[in-house]
C-alpha cells in the first residue's frame, strides 16, 4: 500500500479544530493525528511525544485498529493510500470514537477526491495546451525533416527528460527506422542502437506505449525510458523515445498519456507531409512526362506527306504519356524520287522506351539518308545499337523504300510485324513477309530483303503489335485475322478511310478496356496523280 502525506489532505490548524470539536463527546480524552511515519501532526491535550512513540512502537501493524489499556489507535486509509493514524488516550466513548474516525476518514476521502479531480483537470489542461501548441507549431509545416525536431522540443517543454529521440523510416522505405531528431547525450545514436533496440522493437510491434524502468546497465546513460508509437489508422509510422537519468523520478501514466496525445498529432502531421511530398513529386513527374511527350511527338512526323499519286494517313497513341513506338516518312536524296517508310516498336513502355526510341530513330534516319538499301540500313543500325546498348532494351523495325514514280517497294524487317498489302479488287490481304531479327540484341545479323510492285489503288497497312494485341475485357486479342478483315472493307475509299476503319474496329472490340500497349498505325495508298 502506498503512502500519501497527511499534510496534502488537511492543514494542521484544520485538523486541530476537528479534534477539538469531537473532544466534547469524549471528556478527559486526549486526541492526536500522526503522520504515516509516526510523527505527531495535530493534537489536543498535553501529550508526551515519548509516550506516544513508545505506544506506536508496540503496534505490530499500524494498518489495523489497536487498543492497549487507555490507548487506542485507528489507521487512516484513503483510496488505498495510508495517510496516518488517529490516536486517543483516556476513557473512550466508543460511539464518539467511532464517529470521529468515520467522519474524519470520510472528510479525507472527499478532500482526496477533490484533489484527484483537480489533478485530472490540470492534466486535461496540460493535454489541451500541448495539443494547441503542437498544432500551432507543426500544423502548417509540411516538411517531414523539420517536424520531428519541432515535436521533440515541444515534448521536452511539457515532459521533463534528459534525452530523447524520434525514429522514423523514410517515405520510400517504411521498414528502416532511423533517428530523425534527438537531444541529450552525444551517444544517443549508440544508445538507441544498443540498449533500447529491443525496447523499440517491442513497442513498434505491439503498437502500445511502454515505460521501461530500472535498466541499470553499465552501457545505459538512462535508467527509465518512455517509449510511445507514432500511429495513424492502426499503422505505426515510428517511435518517440524519452529517457531520464539514473536516480531521477520515473515517468508517470500522465506523462505517457501526454506523449501519446503528442504522438497522435505528430503522426498525422508526418503522414500529411509525406503525402504532400509524394504529391509534389507526382506533379513534377507529370510535368516532366508532359514535356517528354511534347518532345517525343515532335520526333514523329508533324503531318503525313502530300505527294501526287499517293495518299497517307497515320495515328499514334501511347499507352502512357510517353511510349516506345515510332514511325517516320522521309524523302531520300537522289533521283528518282524515293520515300523512306519506317515503323518500329521498342520493347517496354514509359520513359526508358521513349529514350530508346529517340536514340534508335536518330540512328536509323542518319544511316537511311546515306542511301543504303533497307536490309543494309537495319543491319548497320543493329551494329551501332549493340555497341552502345547497356539497357537490355531492344526494338523491332520495318523499313521500306518506296519509288514514287514506279510504285516499287523494297523492304526489310528487323523482327517487326509484317505490314499488310491490299491489292486492288482482292478481298484478302497479303503480308509483306521478310525474315529478320529484332535489333540491339546481338551482332552481326543478316536480314532478308524483298520487293513488291504496287499497282494503282493498292493499299499498304503498317502497324505495331499494339494493334493486333489490343485486348478486350476477357483478355482476347484483336489479332491478325480481325485486322485483315477490317482493313479490306474501306480500301476503295482511300487511306484515311482505311485507317479509321481499323481504329473503329479495334475500339469496338476492346470497348472500355484500358490500352495496354502503344498503338501505332499508318496507311499508304497509290492513287491517280
Amino acid at each position: 500500500m502506498s503512502v500519501l502525506p497527511l499534510n496534502r489532505l488537511i492543514k494542521r490548524n484544520e485538523a486541530t479544530a476537528w479534534l477539538t470539536q469531537f473532544s466534547h463527546l469524549m471528556p478527559g480524552v486526549k486526541l492526536a493525528l500522526t503522520k504515516a511515519d509516526g510523527d505527531l501532526f495535530a493534537d489536543i491535550g498535553q501529550w508526551h511525544e515519548a509516550e506516544l512513540a513508545e505506544f506506536l512502537a508496540q503496534a505490530n501493524s499500524p494498518l489495523r485498529g489497536l487498543y492497549m489499556g487507555d490507548w487506542a489507535l485507528q489507521p487512516l486509509i484513503v483510496n488505498d493510500h495510508w495517510v496516518g493514524a488517529l490516536v486517543a488516550f483516556g476513557p473512550l466513548n466508543e460511539a464518539g470514537w467511532q464517529c470521529l474516525h468515520y467522519t474524519l476518514t470520510l472528510f479525507l476521502h472527499e478532500v482526496a477526491e477533490k484533489r484527484s479531480l483537480a489533478n485530472e483537470a490540470l492534466e486535461r489542461y496540460r493535454e489541451i495546451n500541448l495539443l494547441y501548441h503542437i498544432t500551432e507549431t507543426i500544423g502548417s509545416n509540411l516538411d517531414p525533416d523539420i517536424i520531428p525536431q519541432l515535436v521533440l522540443t515541444e515534448a521536452v517543454r511539457v515532459i521533463q527528460a534528459d534525452m530523447g529521440a524520434i525514429l522514423l523510416p523514410s517515405a520510400e522505405n517504411r521498414a528502416d527506422l532511423k533517428v530523425r531528431a534527438s537531444f541529450g547525450y552525444d551517444e544517443t545514436d549508440e544508445f538507441l542502437e544498443g540498449v533500447t533496440h529491443y525496447l523499440i522493437e517491442q513497442v513498434y510491434e505491439t503498437g502500445h506505449p511502454e515505460i521501461f524502468t530500472s535498466l541499470s546497465l553499465a552501457s545505459s546513460p538512462v535508467d527509465v525510458i518512455l517509449c510511445v508509437p507514432l500511429k495513424i489508422r492502426d499503422h505505426i509510422l515510428g517511435i518517440i523515445l524519452l529517457g531520464r537519468k539514473v536516480q531521477q523520478t520515473v515517468f508517470t501514466a500522465s506523462d505517457e498519456k501526454l506523449l501519446m496525445a503528442l504522438a497522435n498529432q505528430t503522426a498525422i502531421a508526418i503522414d500529411t507531409a509525406w503525402l504532400h511530398q509524394r504529391e509534389i513529386k507526382r506533379q513534377r513527374l507529370d510535368k516532366e512526362l508532359a514535356l517528354g511527350q511534347q518532345i517525343q511527338l515532335s520526333l514523329l512526323p508533324e503531318s503525313c506527306p502530300t505527294i501526287p499519286g499517293w495518299e497517307f494517313a497515320a495515328i499514334y497513341q501511347s499507352a502512357r504519356q510517353v511510349g516506345g513506338d515510332f514511325y517516320d516518312f522521309f524523302e531520300l536524296p537522289g533521283e528518282p524520287r524515293r520515300l523512306g517508310l519506317l515503323i518500329a516498336d521498342v520493347t517496354g513502355k514509359g520513359v526508358p522506351a521513349a529514350l530508346f526510341m529517340a536514340f534508335s530513330r536518330s540512328i536509323i534516319r542518319t544511316i537511311a539518308m546515306n542511301g543504303g538499301n533497307p536490309a543494309a540500313v537495319l543491319e548497320q543500325t543493329n551494329r551501332l545499337i549493340v555497341q552502345d546498348n547497356r539497357s537490355g532494351i531492344f526494338l523491332t523495325a520495318f523499313y521500306a523504300i518506296l519509288e514514287l514514280e514506279t510504285g516499287k517497294l523494297i523492304y526489310a524487317s528487323g523482327g517487326h510485324n509484317w505490314p499488310l498489302w491490299l491489292p486492288q479488287g482482292q478481298l484478302e490481304a497479303q503480308e509483306l513477309a521478310a525474315e529478320g531479327f529484332l535489333l540491339g540484341a546481338f551482332d552481326p545479323i543478316t536480314l532478308q530483303e524483298q520487293a513488291v510492285q504496287l499497282a494503282m489503288n493498292d493499299t499498304l497497312v503498317f502497324f505495331t503489335d499494339g494493334v493486333t494485341e489490343a485486348m478486350n475485357a476477357v483478355s482476347e486479342l484483336f489479332g491478325d485475322d480481325r485486322l485483315q478483315a477490317v482493313a479490306v472493307t474501306k480500301t476503295t475509299d482511300g487511306a484515311e478511310a482505311t485507317l479509321q476503319s481499323i481504329v473503329t474496329g479495334v475500339k469496338q472490340f476492346t470497348q472500355n478496356t484500358p490500352q495496354s500497349d502503344d498503338f501505332t498505325l499508318f496507311v499508304v495508298k497509290r492513287v491517280k496523280a
